[in-house]
């Protein structure tokens, strides 16, 4: 399965530890561990000139697959950029807010920065598609397929991970530690 989630109203430069429980299975790092995430400092906030791309995934009318945007400029990657898509298919982006994988400033890009895009939808499975930031929007259609391999295509492939069975939650109860 594949989930998406939009948090809103953090605090700039704090880390945030979550966990992710779906019936009876939690799922953590390789090791085990809850995930965290740190959001991006307060100075890189504000205002900018927006720069969205667009692209389609053609077998996901009727049911959101989620599509991971990530940059590589000079073998520099962006941080992983994430939306959903319509009910027809289509994604839009900004690219404009894309960061350096540690989140500590803008990444600088050109028309001719390499876009590799992945859609991951369940049990239609995913795809991808690699182009620039200049590619017309129907040069990034993706087609999903089963069994789909994300390995090394994001900064993080780990972040879309699908090969993870969680561990049964009921197994481990001492484990109650409820902190945010």
């Amino acid at each position: 399965y594949t989930h998406y989630v939009t948090i809103d109203n953090l605090s700039a430069g704090t880390e945030y530890v979550y966990e992710i429980v779906s019936g009876s299975k939690k799922f953590g790092d390789p090791a085990g561990n809850r995930f965290s995430f740190k959001t991006i400092p307060g100075d890189l906030v504000g205002l900018y000139a927006p720069n969205p791309i667009l692209g389609m995934v053609d077998n996901a009318q009727g049911e959101a697959a989620i599509v991971y945007v990530n940059l590589t400029e000079g073998g520099v990657k962006s941080n992983v950029l994430s939306t959903l898509t319509n009910e027809e298919g289509n994604w839009e982006i900004d690219i404009a807010r894309a960061r350096s994988e540690d989140g500590t400033q803008k990444f600088s890009y050109t028309q001719e920065t390499q876009v590799t895009v992945i859609a991951m939808g369940g049990n239609k499975g995913g795809g991808s598609v690699i182009g620039k930031v200049s590619t017309q929007p129907e040069k990034l259609k993706i087609t999903m397929t089963p069994n789909f391999e994300t390995t090394n295509l994001l900064a993080d492939s780990s972040q879309i991970d699908t090969d993870d069975e969680g561990t049964d939650i009921n197994e481990n109860p001492g484990d109650t530690d409820d902190t945010p």
